[in-house]
């Protein structure tokens, strides 16, 4: 079959306007018990020729109780739309029996790509307090960490339609259905759609029965790899960073260590029911690095390390990865 033609065809306006406003509240040279504090305050109006108008405030307010410690803490809004291949990619269905993708007990899926002219703008909710220090006692030696929370509304979103686990995994129940009649596949789809089939299906109707009901040979899947809308997510967690810079005699040695760890990552399609990601992702990542810096060479190593996570039930006979 020939590979369907990508071209399309799309327009949108978008006019913005943008302000910010830094308000020194406490400055270093004041001579108090506080060495600094700042204020700062930012906004952004965006209207769209097809999603509308937002406003977007951020806030943020930064404290020095000691010329070596930042406390800091910011709150903020943000918008944003979907793009126009998002929503306006031609869409084609190609069937696969490729293994590693296929599901165990499956002969055969349908795969949906293209765009998506359903999909709704991303929107979050973000807060977050942390703390940075240069450290006095050792030159060279910074640290920060930060706390964060976003709540997504409509997150853009798409499943891993290539991994066998999108199958077993809740939260992207949404993103496929099993063993489908020609009309749900139809439905599923939403619109016109090339189709490219496996030798001897050289449409979609012929994988079905003249009713449009299954046979032997019918995909046992059809799955998006087009972007969606999840309803909620909500992720906190915690970052970190350490940095060192040594000088010495031939030049300077570097280490860095830095990570995130997920306290919370959870999901609900429908806004109400969460599923808990982290039953099937890692929850902790770290990556640490050393260098040397020798006039204009610099030689360094790096380190990553993720944490073990548990695997979908029936995804395959492994039920948990190993840190690695």
């Amino acid at each position: 079959s020939t590979i369907p033609d990508q071209r399309f065809t799309g327009s949108r306006t978008v006019r913005s306007a943008f302000g910010e406003l830094d308000i020194p509240i406490i400055s270093p040279d004041s001579g108090g018990p506080i060495y600094e504090l700042r204020l700062n305050a930012a906004a952004r109006y965006d209207d769209y020729s097809d999603f509308g108008d937002t406003f977007n405030p951020r806030f943020a307010a930064s404290l020095k109780p000691v010329e070596w410690v930042t406390l800091r803490a910011t709150y903020g809004k943000s918008f944003v739309a979907p793009s126009l291949p998002q929503l306006f990619a031609p869409q084609s269905i190609t069937q696969s029996n490729t293994a590693f993708i296929l599901p165990p007990g499956a002969a055969n899926i349908l795969i949906v790509t293209g765009g998506n002219p359903n999909l709704d703008p991303q929107k979050a909710k973000t807060w977050s307090v942390g703390m940075d220090v240069t450290a006095p006692f050792m030159e060279g030696l910074k640290a920060s960490v930060t706390y964060y929370d976003v709540r997504f509304t409509d997150r853009i979103f798409s499943a891993p339609f290539t991994s066998v686990a999108a199958f077993y995994t809740p939260t992207y129940a949404a993103f496929y259905i099993q063993n489908p009649t020609l009309q749900q596949v139809r439905d599923f789809v939403g619109g016109p759609a090339s189709f490219r089939g496996l030798t001897g299906f050289p449409t979609l109707e012929s994988l079905f029965a003249a009713d449009g009901s299954r046979i032997t040979g019918s995909p046992n899947f059809v799955s998006s790899g087009r972007s969606g809308n999840i309803a909620t997510e909500i992720n906190r967690g915690i970052d970190f960073n350490v940095d060192l810079n040594l000088p010495t005699a031939f030049g300077s040695l570097d280490f860095g260590l830095g990570g995130n760890y997920v306290l919370e990552r959870e999901t609900a399609n429908d806004g109400v029911t969460f599923i808990d990601a982290l039953l099937t992702e890692s929850r902790f990542r770290a990556t640490a690095s050393a260098a040397a810096n020798v006039g204009n060479f610099r030689i360094s190593a790096t380190l990553l390390h993720t944490d073990g996570f548990g695997l979908p039930t029936n995804a395959t006979t492994q039920t948990f990865v190993e840190s690695y």
